[in-house]
């Protein structure tokens, strides 16, 4: 038995996490991202996906991890290794230090495509390209809008009472607003 029942079944499963996550503009049909009029996404429904497979370990340790042994059994008799292709993990070229996950892509409809996380100083930042020229090329711009994330936006923790002060200001202009 497959999750799901079918192909159908699994798009299916797919759709519904994708609206609880927040998607607006996704509508899957396959789970293995197959070209198709009717398989579509956004930038910004693929960063609410990404944000949510980095809440857990788990995803992070099998993006960034480079090889991985499959163990002998009952259908193969002897190990099988797997290579990530990922050129963040892959390579010393694209690797970034930052990385923390993320899923590549091609078809024709979409050319190279990536969705990637990347954390530094406790700042996490998201990026997706979608459509580039090449598979270089998506590495290549990512890179840059991680880079130039991190060089221009950073992370500041509020206090609780720095919060309420914030909230009580914004209600207050708001109220006076109004009542003007």
């Amino acid at each position: 038995i497959t999750m799901g029942g079918s192909v159908e079944g699994f798009a299916d499963m797919m759709n519904q996490k994708a609206t609880e996550l927040g998607c607006t503009h996704t509508h899957f049909t396959n789970p293995y991202g197959f070209a198709d009029p009717e398989h579509l996404t956004t930038a910004h429904d693929m960063a609410l996906i990404m944000a949510a497979a980095i809440q857990t370990d788990m995803y992070s340790k099998i993006s960034t991890t480079a090889n991985y042994t499959l163990p002998a059994s009952n259908k193969y008799d002897k190990t099988r290794g797997l290579q990530n292709g990922n050129k963040f993990v892959s390579t010393t070229t694209y690797a970034y230090e930052y990385y923390i996950g993320g899923k590549t892509g091609f078809t024709d409809l979409s050319g190279h495509t990536i969705v990637a996380a990347a954390r530094k100083d406790g700042t996490t930042l998201i990026g997706v390209v979608l459509g580039a020229s090449s598979s270089n090329v998506r590495y290549e711009e990512l890179i840059k809008l991680f880079n130039f994330g991190f060089d221009t936006y950073h992370t500041d923790s509020v206090s609780p009472e720095e919060f309420k002060a914030i909230q009580d200001s914004t209600v207050s202009q708001i109220k006076s607003g109004i009542a003007n």
